[in-house]
């Protein structure tokens, strides 16, 4: 998860996962709003043989799987993926146009309401949403039960609790009253559970299946260009879960994002790792990829290593 209050101004952080349960794989990524301002991620460019890398704009890539197919939702075509020589990032090619980006979208699993939202998951789906579930559930409630499993987490896995902690920096009377925005919402569900928090919470997505999810749960959600008019420095908390994999241009995105966090706000960002094992074991069936939605899957020398755009 992606968080950094100690950091002078806007917070910007990345948290790579390494796949299902998320149990390793994980960086953290602390910058000033200095710093985000001037984040570079290159335009995308239409030509399937001169792709750009979103991560740091270097046109130097190689093919890394070819004939991929949605196994998930069904979306005609078969994509391949080049991988970036310079910071790793995976890359969809060809690289679909916005229209064709929407059309990916007609069927998925954030259309389905808040209650039901595991409904039809596999097996393996449904076990790994109660172990999220259970993992949680000690950072979003108070009491002694509360404190004794943030303690036992703590012991038993710390790196996790550690993430899990930071991740409900805003809670009880820090959290009431505070203003969050789930970027890409979905159904909401987040949006739910921030607003059980305390929090005036708001979700906002592109999908308006999703969002029609939302709305009939009670929930504050808009469209994402409705962002745009929200006022600057606005917001307490920013959350981009499994998000920025998604989009045609993340640096339009990360700017708006440091223009609405308060300069002692919180981002956090989940996306996966292009790195994780489950990657290289697994290829064209890691969920991480989720072809074709997935356009770029990130890693972590993203932010260890100068790119050319510096």
């Amino acid at each position: 998860v992606i968080h950094g209050q100690q950091a002078a101004g806007a917070i910007a952080g990345l948290s790579l996962c390494c796949g299902g349960l998320r149990l390793s794989g994980y960086i953290e990524y602390s910058a000033s709003s200095d710093d985000m301002a001037s984040l570079q991620v290159s335009e995308i460019q239409s030509s399937a043989s001169d792709i750009a890398c979103r991560a740091c704009g270097s046109n130097d890539a190689v093919s890394w799987a070819t004939g991929l197919k949605d196994y998930l939702f069904g979306v005609p075509g078969d994509w391949n993926l080049v991988r970036c020589r310079n910071c790793g990032t995976l890359s969809l090619s060809p690289t679909p146009t916005p229209e064709q980006v929407a059309s990916f979208y007609r069927q998925y699993f954030t259309h389905a309401p808040i209650s039901s939202s595991a409904a039809g998951q596999s097996a393996g789906r449904r076990f790994r949403l109660q172990v999220s579930a259970a993992l949680r559930a000690p950072f979003e409630q108070s009491g002694a039960g509360a404190r004794a499993g943030r303690a036992l987490l703590s012991l038993l896995v710390p790196r996790l609790a550690q993430t899990l902690r930071r991740s409900y920096a805003f809670q009880g009377a820090e959290a009431r009253g505070r203003s969050s925005l789930d970027y890409g919402c979905g159904n909401g569900d987040l949006v739910r559970r921030l607003s059980r928090l305390g929090m005036r919470a708001t979700g906002a997505d592109f999908d308006e299946q999703a969002l029609t999810a939302g709305r009939s749960a009670g929930l504050e959600v808009m469209n994402i260009a409705s962002c745009e008019g929200l006022d600057s420095e606005s917001i307490d908390l920013l959350t981009c879960m499994n998000v920025i994999e998604h989009l045609i241009d993340p640096e339009v995105t990360l700017r708006l994002f440091h223009r609405l966090l308060r300069k002692d706000g919180l981002l956090m960002i989940e996306t996966p790792n292009a790195d994780a094992w489950m990657a290289r074991g697994m290829l064209g069936k890691w969920r991480g990829l989720e072809i074709p939605r997935h356009l770029s899957v990130y890693t972590c020398l993203l932010y260890t290593s100068p790119s050319p755009r510096d």
